[in-house]
């Protein structure tokens, strides 16, 4: 956790990668969120039978209006930079075949009744009962495997993603932060005062050893505190 996949995600797509960004955090939905509730329905015969069908699920519905409101302020931001040919450029916005990236944070944060649902829709782009999302959409999900209250990606999961592993290194993120510049300070020396009393920190309370129960390696230990029980980040 806390490495900056949201954020590098984030970047990449508006910048790099031209793609209106839809985030959902997956540690908010239920299985009504990804199913839709049950409507039960009579077809109408004289026997009365009832049958099943499903509501428009609530995640299909923020996908659909978030994309919507991307596609609207883009074609705004279109309009204010390009002026009076800024329809040339709609145009061919409106003909890309890939206009929007879903990023589904803390994906393993939920049930596996969530995870099933999603997964057909990264498989197959579609929710079922005809609520499908456009076929060019990108999908990507976070995901920290080792983290407290996080479910195991599942077999059944793996088969329809592609998994990149991620992981921090301190030593990179201390002198990273060593070879930031803050200039204005009120206090010259205040960022060098900082520094050293952070990195005391973190030899007195940090873990000592790497923790391999819980994930945590050699490089990535001094961005856990040993507090007795499980390590905090």
């Amino acid at each position: 956790p806390g490495i900056g996949k949201t954020t590098f995600i984030y970047e990449k797509v508006t910048h790099d990668l031209d793609l209106r960004y839809i985030y959902i955090n997956c540690s908010n939905l239920s299985p009504e969120d990804v199913t839709g509730m049950p409507l039960p329905s009579s077809d109408g015969k004289g026997d009365k039978k009832i049958s099943t069908a499903f509501s428009a699920p609530s995640l299909y519905k923020t996908i659909v209006e978030d994309m919507q409101q991307a596609d609207k302020d883009h074609v705004a931001f279109l309009r204010h930079k390009y002026k009076d040919n800024a329809q040339e450029h709609i145009d061919e916005y409106e003909k890309k075949p890939f206009k929007y990236l879903i990023f589904f944070d803390e994906l393993n944060r939920n049930s596996h009744k969530v995870f099933n649902g999603i997964r057909k829709l990264l498989l197959e782009k579609t929710f079922g009962g005809g609520y499908d999302i456009p076929e060019g959409t990108v999908m990507v999900g976070a995901i920290n495997p080792k983290d407290n209250g996080a479910e195991t990606l599942t077999g059944h999961m793996r088969d329809v993603v592609d998994v990149i592993d991620a992981s921090a290194d301190f030593n990179k993120t201390l002198t990273y932060i060593k070879n930031r510049k803050f200039s204005n300070l009120e206090f010259p020396q205040a960022q060098e005062i900082v520094l050293d009393i952070f990195e005391k920190f973190v030899d007195r309370f940090s873990l000592a050893e790497p923790d391999s129960e819980n994930g945590i390696t050699m490089k990535q230990r001094k961005f856990y505190l040993a507090t007795g029980e499980a390590p905090t980040y």
